[in-house]
């Protein structure tokens, strides 16, 4: 799979887009040329859209909060972390990461 997130300009021939959708970009369209800092999501990227993608580049990559499962004791002290979700679930809640 291609990482997008270099900082490079990338010719566009239409598809899915290509990073996440709240991803920043810069982009060169057809009839509107140069768009600056714009989120991915708010383009069509698809072949045979009135406003066609020629080339982008991401300028700010979005990445999904990290979640997690924890339990604590009834002091506040951390017991336990796990990536997935406990089968017992007696004890854990589950927490998104602030970034």
């Amino acid at each position: 799979m291609t990482s997008y997130n270099d900082g490079k300009w990338h010719g566009w021939n239409g598809g899915e887009c290509p990073v996440h959708p709240k991803t920043e970009v810069e982009t060169v369209t057809k009839n509107c040329g140069l768009q600056k800092q714009v989120e991915a999501g708010m383009f069509g990227w698809n072949v045979g859209h009135p406003n066609p993608i020629l080339a982008f580049k991401v300028t700010k990559e979005h990445k999904e909060p990290r979640e997690f499962w924890i339990a604590m004791n009834y002091d506040g002290n951390l017991l336990n972390i796990r990536q997935e979700k406990p089968e017992d679930m007696h004890g854990f809640f589950k927490v998104r990461e602030v970034t």
